[in-house]
This record gives structure tokens, sequence and C-alpha cells, in this order.
């Protein structure tokens, strides 16, 4: 250690007063001016204020180590440089500003994928809204048809007549649930409707009833598909609701789960197969 930083130590435990400001300034220069302590002073300043007393220059030199000289009535002080002073919070505004674009990226991206989820099910659903009309539809006709040769048959007809209404208002109220329960309950009308038609060779025989029946079984293959599809769906959406980190996303956006289109069985909603090559 120099001398001069040896009586730089000891005076700075000891203040210097006002009078010896000048003397302060002169031993920290001597102190610095060796080339180690220049070349490690670089990017910070020094500055003497004199006191109110001393009419000095302010005087501005490199420093190594010094961060504060000061006296009662004046004071010389190391102060950082402007860009190295500034510079650590504009790092920490840097990084604060990208870990919150980040953020909004994230929840944008698990935002997007639940909307699609949402808007696909939407669609498959209306796919199946379509095929049910039809359906309910056909079924109206094809119970028309059979009463035209079936007319001792009313109980039956009436049976598959309210239970095609309770399907119909189902459809209308948008609930897969109870959609699928009246379904279900319709299906088992129209097994019983077919199998009532096997007695009757003159109304399996005729043009109208043949249409209906083709009709009837083109509905429900695509009433099936069009089920298969819905249900996948929603089952993604549903899991991506329940998993993280989509459920907080999800419960910020008041994403909900939807219910799935469910029958008995497959085979319960299949049209069931007349045999069409009798004639009367």
């Amino acid at each position: 250690m120099t001398d001069g930083m040896r009586w730089w130590r000891r005076r700075e435990s000891n203040p210097p007063r006002s009078a010896d400001a000048a003397l302060v300034a002169e031993k920290l220069f001597e102190y610095l001016d060796t080339p180690v302590h220049r070349v490690a002073a670089e990017d910070t300043i020094v500055t003497y204020e004199p006191g109110p007393k001393e009419a000095m220059d302010r005087r501005h030199l490199p420093a190594p180590e010094c961060r504060r000289v000061a006296s009662e009535s004046g004071s010389g002080r190391v102060a950082p440089n402007k860009g190295t002073a500034l510079g650590y919070p504009w790092r920490m505004l840097n990084v604060v500003l990208i870990v919150v674009a980040i953020f909004f990226a994230a929840v944008g991206l698990l935002f997007n994928r639940l909307v699609g989820l949402r808007n696909r099910a939407a669609s498959a659903w209306s796919d199946i809204d379509v095929q049910l009309k039809q359906r309910h539809d056909l079924i109206r006709n094809l119970v028309e048809t059979v009463r035209g040769y079936a007319t001792h048959e009313r109980t039956t007809l009436e049976e598959i007549t309210r239970a095609r209404a309770g399907a119909e208002g189902a459809r209308q109220a948008g609930a897969p649930g109870g959609s699928g329960a009246a379904e279900s309950h319709l299906s088992h009308g129209i097994g019983r409707l077919f199998a009532l038609v096997e007695s009757y060779p003159d109304l399996r025989a005729s043009d109208g009833f043949r249409q209906l029946h083709r009709s009837l079984v083109d509905v429900e293959d695509k009433l099936q598909n069009a089920r298969r599809y819905y249900n996948a769906v929603v089952r993604d959406l549903n899991t991506r609701i329940q998993s993280f980190p989509d459920l907080i996303v999800a419960g910020l956006f008041r994403f909900k789960e939807r219910e799935f289109f469910e029958l008995d069985s497959a085979a319960e909603s299949a049209v069931p197969r007349v045999d069409l090559g009798a004639s009367s």
C-alpha cells in the first residue's frame, strides 16, 4: 500500500475539516496518479466541491475505490459515470418488459387455442342440429305413411309421435345431454315402428316408404359421423379446460365445459334394415 493510500485510509476515518479540503484533494491526486489506479478508475469521476469558505475551482479526477470524501463544510465525492448509473435501471426495465411480453404471448396462445376448440365444438353441434331436424322430419313423414296402411296401430304411432315431439323440443333447447336422452327414446320407437312394418308387405313395397327408409338410413349415418366428431372436439376442449396452464386462462375468460352428445348405444340409433324386396 502506498503512502498516499495509508494517509487516505487514516483520513477517511477522521473526515477533514474545511481548512484541510485542499490538502485532501492534493493527497488524493497523489494516490490516484499511479498507473494502476488510473486504469482502474476509467468509469468514475471524483468531484471536489469546496465549502463556502474556500474559493477553489472544482476538480475532476478518476478514482478507483473511493466512494465518498466528506467534510462538514465541503466535500469531495466519487460519483458513478452517468451511463453506468442509469444502465442498471434500464436493464431491469428491459427484463421486466421481456417477461411481460412473454406472459401476454403465452396467455394469447392459450386463449386462441381454447377459442378455436370452442368454435369447432359449436360448429360440430350445428351439423348435428341439422341432421336431427332432418331426422325428425323424416320420422314424422314415415309415421304418416305407416298410418295410412296400419290404422289400427294407433297406440304405437302415437307413442312415436310423442317421442319425436320430445326430441324436437330438446333439439330446440340446444342441450346435447337432453338431446341424447330424447333421441335414444325416439330410437326405441323407430325400432318398434319398423318391426310393425314387417307385418305389412304392401307398405314395404310402396315407393313412398322405400324413399323414406333410404333417406332415414342416410341421415342416421351422417348423424353418427357428426356425433363422433362433436364428442372428439368436446373431449379435447374439456381436457384443455381441466389442464394446467389452460385452466387459468379458462377461468379468467370464463370458458365452460360442454356436454357430450351420447346415445344409449350406437346400435340403438341406427335405423333397422327392412327387407324391401317383398311386394304385394
